[in-house]
């Protein structure tokens, strides 16, 4: 399971590896560059129906446990269960 530092981490790295700018992973996902740019700075705790859309906008695969043990997780991303 991913902390969620270690989520924002994995966001940065495959949007950098795909060579993707802010706006570029904020239009796949249907935010706005702010939410992402907030994200990565971690100005603002991001919520969660964002953050699965970011992480599916980029293809990633992540697990996480929320506050009280339920596990989400989703093929290309995150599932709010």
């Amino acid at each position: 399971m991913e902390t969620e530092l270690e989520v924002i981490a994995q966001i940065v790295k495959a949007r950098k590896q795909r060579g993707l700018s802010q706006q570029e992973v904020a239009d796949r996902a249907g935010v706005t560059q702010q939410v992402v740019s907030r994200l990565e700075n971690r100005s603002h705790s991001p919520n969660l129906k964002n953050l699965v859309k970011i992480t599916n906008a980029l293809e990633l695969k992540i697990q996480v446990v929320d506050n009280i043990g339920s596990q989400l997780t989703e093929h290309n991303g995150m599932s709010a269960k």
